[in-house]
């Protein structure tokens, strides 16, 4: 007759090669999910962000990039979403190279340049065969890069498609490399189809394996939109964005230099705030950030509103009030900018006149 012993290979103490543990033996340190961005982005994960083309995916991931080396925040309405601490990005474009410079100056015109040795820039010549991954994890240890940003999938690629199984899941096991070597999150941006509910465009290799989704919209309304979450968080949310315009100089033949910074939040606007937009339309006959002096908006505002032009003064009072209110929110927001000379307040309208991705 067998002992227990003898029937039960985990009575015997022996080394093994290969591990397993009892589930009640499992220690705390992975109990709590540890994040970049808190329900966003977790630490030494996968993720993807995409959406069409030309919807701003690229100032989305850097605008995070940004904000994750100034250990700032992310404002979503009246919430906000923490980034607890300073982060060292890698942002390696695949595409478009030329367009970070003047990205980055956008950027630092809303939101403060970022601290040094906190958001670099990738200068070579990507590629995904096992001599550069290789060499590039030899190059950067563990913890060089909290997150590496690749934009994007597909313009990293030589003659292969985003819709072969095989060739998606050799760079995945690339992409994990560098995540398990480096000890970092690594962001692909990649494309949706027409419909981007229906996820992203190619083989479903890479939707299978990554760890979290996120979506970029915004033919109405600019949102970043949670779609798969694996640790920690529920899918479905939401963040709410608008990119806005902003002149940085001239060039040397004295054309203006201008780009977009994105803004997180929500300005919901009622029909009033409509009429203050309205007004100011009016004054510019719509032309592009043109300064108008605010008691014009007012009385062109009291046109509109008041088209027989028979206002008794409380109706006045109540109305400076409110213009006064809506302004200053809309101001706030980023859907006005306001600018003071002489003692003379004028506003300008900011739009989401499209740049890139």
């Amino acid at each position: 007759m067998k002992t227990k012993t003898e029937n039960s290979p985990f009575e015997r103490k022996v080394e093994r090669k290969i591990n397993v543990i009892d589930i009640n033996e499992l220690g705390d340190e992975n109990l709590q999910t540890k994040w970049l961005i808190e329900g966003w982005l977790e630490e030494e994960s996968l993720a993807c962000l995409y959406g069409e083309r030309h919807i701003h995916k690229s100032y989305v991931a850097l605008t995070w990039c940004h904000l994750l080396a100034q250990a700032s925040h992310i404002d979503n309405r009246n919430a906000r979403v923490d980034i607890s601490r300073s982060i060292r990005s890698l942002y390696i474009a695949t595409e478009g190279s030329k367009t970070i410079r003047p990205r980055y100056e956008a950027l630092k015109t809303k939101y403060g340049e970022s601290p040094e040795k906190t958001f670099f820039v990738y200068q070579d010549e990507w590629n995904w065969t096992d001599e550069h991954i290789n060499l590039f994890c030899e190059e950067y240890v563990a913890g060089s890069f909290q997150l590496i940003v690749i934009d994007s999938l597909s313009q990293s690629l030589d003659d292969q498609s985003v819709n072969s199984d095989a060739a998606m899941r050799s760079i995945l096991n690339q992409v994990k490399k560098l995540r398990d070597k480096l000890k970092t999150t690594v962001l692909l941006i990649a494309h949706s189809g027409k419909n981007p509910t229906k996820g992203i465009m190619g083989s479903s290799v890479l939707g299978n394996d990554i760890d979290t989704e996120i979506r970029v919209s915004g033919k109405k309304k600019h949102s970043v939109t949670l779609t798969k979450q694996r640790n920690g968080s529920k899918e479905d949310k939401k963040l709410s964005f608008e990119p806005f315009p902003i002149h940085l100089g001239k060039d040397n033949k004295g054309k203006p230099i201008t780009n977009l910074y994105i803004e997180f939040g929500d300005h919901i606007l009622d029909d009033f705030d409509n009429q203050i937009l309205a007004a100011l339309k009016k004054c510019t006959a719509g032309g592009f950030e043109t300064e108008v002096k605010k008691a014009e908006i007012k009385d062109t505002l009291q046109e509109i509103l008041y088209p027989s032009g028979i206002v008794s003064k409380k109706n006045k009072d109540a109305l400076r009030t409110k213009f006064n209110n809506r302004t200053n929110s809309m101001v706030r927001s980023g859907l006005l900018e306001k600018t003071v000379k002489d003692r003379i307040i004028y506003f300008s309208e900011r739009t989401n006149e499209k740049v890139g991705n």
